[in-house]
C-alpha cells in the first residue's frame, strides 16, 4: 500500500531532479530520470523484468486516483520508463501530471518496501540520492510502516 511517506519521497525526489526548472516538461524529465536511476539500481537486486513488474503495478495502482493512465503501460528500465506518460491528455492541469508522477513513483517505493524490505529500499534511495537524509531534510520513509 502507499503512503503519505511514500508519495512524500516520490515528490522530494522529483523536486531534487527538478532544482529551479520549472520549464514544461520539466516533471516529466525528473521523474524519468528517478524512474531510471531506480531502475538501475533495482535490476541489480529483482532483474529488468522484475523492475519492470515493479513499475507496471504502480502504474496500475495509481489508475483509480488518475484514470487517464488506464491506457499506459510501463516501459523498462532501460527504456524511457514512463515514456506514455510524457504527453498527457491536452485538457489536463499540470498539476495532475504531477500528481500522477509522485502516485507512480510512490507507488514504486512502496512496492519495493514490500518485496524487498525497508532497509534494502533506503538503501536504493541513499545510494542514487545520497544527499536524501530521510531524516529532518527529507521524509521519513520509516513512517510507511505503521
Amino acid at each position: 500500500m502507499t503512503t503519505a511517506a511514500h508519495r512524500d519521497l516520490a515528490a522530494w525526489l522529483l523536486a531534487q531532479e527538478m532544482g529551479n526548472d520549472s520549464t514544461p516538461g520539466s516533471v516529466y524529465e525528473a521523474a524519468e530520470r528517478v524512474c531510471q536511476e531506480m531502475g538501475r539500481r533495482l535490476t541489480e537486486l529483482v532483474t529488468a523484468e522484475g523492475y519492470r513488474a515493479l513499475l507496471a503495478r504502480a502504474v496500475h495502482l495509481a489508475r483509480p486516483e488518475f484514470p487517464f493512465l488506464r491506457p499506459i503501460t510501463s516501459g523498462s528500465a532501460t527504456d524511457s520508463c514512463l515514456a506514455a506518460l510524457r504527453t498527457p491528455p491536452d485538457d489536463m492541469d499540470p498539476a495532475m501530471s504531477h500528481g500522477a508522477y509522485t502516485a507512480v513513483l510512490g507507488g514504486v517505493i512502496a512496492l519495493v518496501t514490500t518485496f524487498i524490505g525497508e532497509e534494502l529500499a533506503l538503501r536504493v534511495v541513499r545510494d542514487a540520492w545520497p544527499d536524501a537524509s530521510l531524516g529532518d531534510r527529507g521524509p521519513r520513509l520509516e513512517e510507511a510502516r505503521t
